[in-house]
């Protein structure tokens, strides 16, 4: 195949040795046309494609990258493309804060058999970058930077006692600031051993000015989204070399950037200062006393770290906050239904009982452990009978701190679940109630119950107890599990918004919230859609019906994803997962919080745990 439309381009392509390459070589054999501007290096996997190699590549000249491997799950090493997968995606995401534009770079999949589709993808790829053109060439640029005119004597390595430079500093900041969009600098965190970025726009947002050794952050890192404006940024030594890099990149002007520089303080060892301490939740404060450093933790305020709902928010506005929700819980309900009036009809079948009322029915079967139909509304809306839940999809974070193979023993538990007994409780015109019972093999003292009692008002009462046992692992979650024959259109609740868990909540706002069932766009597929203190749910289908799920005598967790747990645990990638054909509806009395207060591997702490020695009891109604 001829060059694209004009002068060829430079592209440069990485290849995996076993798939792709062998995929180009069938190409060529099948004398199947390809575009000129690809120039193959041929490496051992895609997993040794460091994203440095495309990195070098488009700032030394190429117009594109191209990398291509062995599809998921058919790598000769086991897991090669897998951790390619996570850093391409990552490095496609990054490239456009150096201002490199995305589209120049692409990632792929193609097997040494295919020599159609790489013909597909080459020519595909090499169209894109025609349209792009050339790519913008990086001129050398003056690695000096204007510094505000200020005098500063020098520091100590750890002294953040410090102040008459640092308030030299302010001073320099406040002369300048009208002059500037923003000063870029450091504030305390959610404790005193944490920085977070500050963006001084007023005299008052300086007085909140910090420098210490816990200024790990760069604010050079923030100047490219203020590029054509004027601007300030208070750097160390190190942080300024950032802003020369992004001189040579083209990414910021010169003449746009007033830098405030201050000598570097040093690091204080955190390590050292976690041994001292002990356990503990938040530091309060640090202190220098000549070269000695004082650290105090956990003063009179000790909310969890994971429970901080908006680090840099101050305490006014977070009882605002609170209070907004107070008042929105006492004023949103979900509306009243008409109450339905019709008497029950009871049909007993060989080994079911059939419960019609006006406008649903309810068919509980005793050989499949649940009812395996729920229609209202003319609507059928269970795929299979419901079961009682004990596991979800393992977070990156469970995998870190080893509990995925610590609590895997309710995975089988619950994949592997049996009903033992059904029970007739009670049979009326008015109501009727049964009783389920479950255990499973793999955990023989296991003990389950769900009491579903049907209304001819309209409802379906739902009632889960758990019996709690010695010996048993920390639980994921406790609930009722169903899936809908065909997927959800949307879902509605009345409770926080976004995704929350026990220990990742205080910053929802109440109120009534939609979402179409989906799943974030993580790397690899994990448990995700919960919504915690959940007092109503609305589920809808594609024809505009609707099922509403409320809370019993206290606010329950739900989600409503296109995937089992064993699903989103199985899949490496989001492309492996199937397409969706159900929703998976879970409604749970008890959720085991996410954890990594401070790193991914940190476990979930105490007060966001579920224990398995207690029982557990909820319950919730299904307005029919």
């Amino acid at each position: 195949m001829p060059v694209l439309k004009g002068k060829e381009l430079r592209i440069v392509g990485f290849l995996c040795n076993w798939c792709s390459y062998g995929g180009a070589d069938t190409a060529g054999v099948a004398r199947a046309g390809q575009p000129t501007d690809l120039r193959i290096i041929r490496v051992p996997c895609s997993g040794r494609v460091d994203p440095l190699f495309v990195l070098r590549a488009l700032l030394n000249g190429a117009d594109g990258v191209l990398v291509s491997g062995c599809h998921p799950r058919d790598c000769h090493y086991a897991a090669g493309n897998f951790y390619a997968r996570r850093r391409l995606e990552v490095l496609k995401q990054f490239l456009p804060v150096l201002g490199i534009d995305g589209d120049r770079f692409a990632y792929t999949w193609v097997s040494a058999s295919e020599g159609q589709k790489w013909q597909q993808v080459v020519t595909k790829f090499t169209e894109q970058i025609h349209k792009l053109g050339p790519a913008p060439r990086i001129e050398d640029a003056e690695p000096l930077l204007r510094l505000a005119d200020m005098t500063l004597k020098p520091l100590r390595p750890l002294g953040t006692g410090q102040n008459a430079p640092l308030e030299e500093l302010k001073t320099a900041i406040r002369e300048k600031l009208p002059e500037l969009e923003c000063v870029i600098g450091w504030q305390q965190g959610y404790d005193a051993a944490h920085a977070a970025p500050l963006f001084m726009r007023t005299p008052e947002d300086v007085d909140k000015l910090t420098w210490g050794p816990f200024n790990t952050p760069n604010p050079a890192t923030y100047l490219p989204s203020y590029k054509g404006k004027k601007v300030g940024v208070v750097v160390k030594g190190c942080d300024s070399r950032s802003v020369v890099e992004l001189l040579q990149e083209n990414l910021i002007n010169r003449d746009d950037v007033t830098i405030f520089g201050m000598p570097c303080q040093g690091t204080l060892d955190m390590a050292r200062v976690d041994a001292a301490l002990g356990d503990y939740r938040s530091i309060d404060s640090v202190t220098y006393a000549g070269d000695a450093a004082i650290v105090t933790a956990d003063g009179r305020e000790k909310p969890a770290m994971q429970e901080v709902r908006y680090w840099y928010a101050s305490q006014e506005a977070r009882e605002a906050h609170d209070a907004a929700n107070r008042r929105a819980e006492e004023l949103l309900t979900l509306p009243a239904a008409a109450e339905k009036k019709t008497p029950l009809r009871v049909t007993h079948g060989d080994g079911a009982l059939g419960v019609k009322g006006e406008d649903f029915e309810i068919l509980f079967s005793r050989y499949d452990g649940g009812p395996v139909s729920l229609i209202s509304g003319g609507r059928e809306w269970l795929w299979r009978a419901p079961r009682p839940a004990y596991w979800r999809a393992p977070t990156e974070n469970d995998r870190g701190c080893r509990y995925a193979w610590e609590g895997a023993v309710w995975s089988a538990a619950d994949a592997w679940q049996r009903c033992t007994d059904f029970q007739i409780l009670s049979e009326s015109e008015r109501q009727v109630s049964v009783r389920y019972t479950y255990t499973s093999p793999v955990m023989p003292d296991l003990l389950t119950e769900i009491t579903y009692t049907a209304d001819a008002s309209g409802y379906l009462e739902v009632s889960c107890l758990y019996h709690g046992g010695p010996g048993r692992p920390q639980m994921p979650l406790f609930g009722l599990r169903f899936a809908t024959p065909e997927p959800l259109e949307q879902t509605s609740w009345l409770g926080l918004s976004g995704e929350t868990y026990p220990d990742r909540k205080k910053g929802g706002v109440y109120g009534w919230h939609r979402e179409c069932p989906e799943i974030p766009y993580y790397l690899v597929p994990q448990e995700c859609g919960c919504h915690t203190d959940t007092r109503a749910a609305l589920l809808y289908s594609r024809d505009g019906s609707e099922l509403a799920l409320e809370m019993g005598e206290k606010p329950f967790a739900f989600s409503a994803i296109p995937y089992t747990p064993w699903q989103l645990e199985q899949a490496a990638h989001r492309e492996e997962l199937p397409p969706p054909v159900r929703t998976v509806v879970t409604v749970c009395g008890a959720m085991r919080g996410v954890g990594g207060i401070d790193s991914w591997r940190s476990d979930v702490e105490p007060a966001y745990r579920v224990a398995s020695e207690k029982d557990i009891a909820f319950s919730f109604r299904v307005r029919l």
